[in-house]
């Protein structure tokens, strides 16, 4: 259990009261069986469609409001979240016969931890919200699927996670992983050497880690190194990111400096 806690989640702002206010999660708790207990196609839609009627979707309170995401995330299609460029929720129904909005002990024990404990609940670019993390402090990044397509579903928010916002991630774990090299890979015939760019699959499973060192003469025996040290690298950068998946690592020499050096010399002739 965390004593102290930083959560950066826009629908957790939404959120947060009913699970720290007594009498405001009993409203909430409530209205979630009753979702249960409704719960069927024609249901889901009506639910779903609420917020295409601004007037009635006015007049509901925060907990309702809360209640009906939460719901909405359990009886939707791959328990997704996803609006619309109006803010309008419009995942199809997941088709389900029967729903739970939450499981019972571990919502019992939210509502303990958020009412003892009172975490921090941001609503910021990620890279901003982990500006204050520190050695030893446990980071954890849940990122949409990267974008294949006009029609990805990837439209979390109204302004979206585009492929520009992956790259910021794997900027991340760039920094991540230059620490590692560091401060904690001990080895002397590593070298000086520098991580120029990290590339990510789109599914996260793959990383190619692109390095360049200072001296050639340490270009092979510090690939090596790192080539003999990535399962340590990466069981770090586990405990560091705890994201769902930490990408296999493979590094590669970035020979973008030997080519900066030819065209140095032929200017200078």
């Amino acid at each position: 259990m965390f004593c102290y806690a930083i959560i950066n989640d826009f629908e957790l702002r939404r959120k947060q009261k009913f699970l720290r206010n007594k009498r405001l999660f009993k409203k909430f708790y409530d209205t979630c069986k009753l979702h249960e207990a409704n719960h069927s196609e024609d249901y889901y839609y009506q639910i779903r469609d609420l917020d295409r009627k601004k007037t009635a979707y006015a007049k509901l309170t925060m907990y309702e409001k809360a209640a009906r995401c939460v719901y909405l995330n359990k009886a939707c299609f791959n328990g997704l979240y996803r609006v619309n460029g109006k803010g309008q929720f419009n995942v199809p129904s997941g088709k389900y016969e029967k729903i739970k909005c939450f499981d019972e002990e571990n919502i019992q024990a939210l509502h303990k931890y958020f009412h003892k404990r009172k975490p921090v609940i941001l609503n910021k670019n990620f890279a901003e919200a982990v500006k204050t993390a520190k050695t030893g402090d446990l980071v954890y990044f849940d990122p949409p699927y990267d974008v294949v397509g006009e029609q990805s579903f990837t439209s979390y928010t109204t302004g979206g996670f585009n492929k520009k916002e992956q790259e910021r991630i794997a900027t991340l774990i760039r920094k991540n992983i230059a620490d590692i090299i560091t401060y904690e890979l001990k080895n002397p015939n590593l070298g000086f050497v520098t991580i120029s760019e990290v590339k990510v699959s789109s599914d996260f499973s793959y990383a190619k880690v692109y390095v360049s060192f200072i001296l050639e003469k340490d270009i092979k025996p510090g690939l090596e190194v790192l080539e003999h040290s990535k399962g340590f690298i990466r069981s770090s950068l586990a405990k560091k990111m705890d994201t769902r998946r930490i990408p296999e690592l493979s590094f590669v020499l970035d020979d973008g400096y030997k080519k900066e050096e030819r065209i140095t010399e032929l200017l200078k002739k």
